[in-house]
């Protein structure tokens, strides 16, 4: 029983790290219909940012934290004004082909500054064990879901209370009654992109030490697109709790079926939603009042 219990946080925990990614994704998805194929070459290309800050120049790790964060917002909004904004206009699928390019773009851009090797970053938190009945939990495990938490916390308080944020709902519903009301919907879309930014900046700095950093890691959150799929790509809550059934699903499959059965499982799990409720198990309605 216990063995299963620590399964379940374990997978808990790889779940949140595909709820932030999804989030992530669905936030970008509502306010500037681009669904960002690219997102985990921002949180793999914030861990070789950290790489460098921490390890190759030897900064200390706060610095080398927040240096990090900043440098994948930085690219974020590079990505936002250079690539998606032309193709604000465009049909949807050319964003979307546009990402994928920058996918590539970005996984082969690594390759060449950085090389084909898998280096190892020093987990920020320490390696230290917390034992609590049985299950044991790493000062990095503590670290990903407090974090995650906060986040989606935090996200929840920008969006209902700040009037940033209310002003990012209104353009999420209605991007042209927004700017009749006075909404820069230009200077929105860069506020979306920087959030996202900071949360695969976040993202990559923690998987970092546990996944190794190069070039592919990013692939890794091809999941948060499922997650995105099965949150309907409206929802943040669906995003949620999505990312952490599938999280937990994914652990469970890996060691009770087999380990090759991870990737798998989490796929065949996006073609059954895509069969059964093509817009997704939580889409939320989008006439909803701000």
């Amino acid at each position: 029983m216990l063995a299963l219990l620590q399964l379940i946080i374990d997978g808990t925990i790889l779940g949140c790290t595909y709820a932030v990614c999804a989030i992530g994704m669905v936030l970008i998805f509502k306010a500037t219909d681009v669904v960002n194929i690219a997102q985990g070459e921002l949180m793999m290309m914030a861990a070789f940012f950290a790489y460098t800050f921490q390890v190759m120049l030897g900064w200390p790790f706060f610095v080398s934290l927040v240096a990090a964060i900043c440098s994948t917002i930085l690219l974020s909004l590079v990505v936002e004004r250079v690539v998606l904004r032309p193709l604000m206009k465009a049909p949807v699928w050319t964003s979307i082909m546009a990402t994928v390019a920058l996918m590539v773009i970005l996984q082969a851009g690594a390759r060449v500054t950085w090389g084909p090797e898998v280096y190892h970053l020093p987990p920020f938190f320490g390696s230290a064990t917390i034992r609590l009945g049985g299950i044991n939990l790493t000062a990095l495990d503590m670290a990903i879901l407090s974090i995650s938490v906060i986040y989606m916390l935090l996200l929840y308080l920008f969006f209902k209370f700040t009037m940033t944020g209310k002003a990012m709902r209104a353009i999420q519903m209605d991007k042209e009654a927004a700017s009749f009301m006075g909404i820069s919907v230009r200077r929105a879309f860069s506020y979306v992109w920087a959030l996202n930014g900071i949360l695969m900046g976040t993202v990559g700095i923690l998987l970092a030490p546990r996944l190794g950093v190069h070039s592919t890691m990013g692939l890794l959150m091809l999941k948060g697109f499922v997650v995105a799929v099965i949150g309907g790509f409206t929802s943040f809550a669906g995003s949620v709790i999505g990312g952490i059934l599938l999280g937990v699903i994914e652990t469970l499959a890996g060691v009770y079926i087999s380990s090759a059965m991870k990737d798998i499982v989490s796929f065949v799990i996006l073609i059954l939603v895509l069969i059964v409720r093509p817009t997704g198990l939580f889409a939320e309605s989008m006439t909803k009042r701000v």
